[in-house]
């Protein structure tokens, strides 16, 4: 068993393809949705679609520094983050917003990601 909580859902796929398609992938599920649909709230103190797009966004920041930081330092230390005081701040944020910047970040980490086989 793999100590890899997402393995398992992974499969047998290619990691890297696998991140590499996801910003499509959650624009062509997002595309037919109504504003309404992007605003509902699952349960009462839950993100929206909007909101959980935002988090894919700020979480994509914290992988592109912990990336880079193991990448370069040789007893690099990750350090978390609170996710509910990032998400403060996701009330200023459109949809178009947070999609298109985790989608820039995500293809800048897999290109990272792929100069890194040599």
């Amino acid at each position: 068993m793999s100590k890899v909580p997402y393995a398992a859902a992974l499969g047998d796929r290619d990691p890297e393809k696998v991140i590499a398609k996801t910003p499509r992938k959650l624009m062509r599920l997002l595309d037919d949705l109504s504003d309404k649909q992007i605003e509902a709230r699952p349960a009462p103190g839950k993100w929206n679609l909007r909101e959980t797009i935002a988090h894919l966004a700020d979480c994509e920041i914290a992988w592109a520094w912990r990336l880079r930081q193991a990448y370069a330092e040789k007893h690099a230390v990750t350090t978390p983050f609170d996710q509910d005081d990032w998400a403060k701040s996701y009330k200023v944020y459109s949809l178009s917003e947070a999609l298109g910047t985790f989608k820039a970040l995500r293809n800048w980490n897999v290109a990272f990601i792929g100069g890194l086989k040599d």
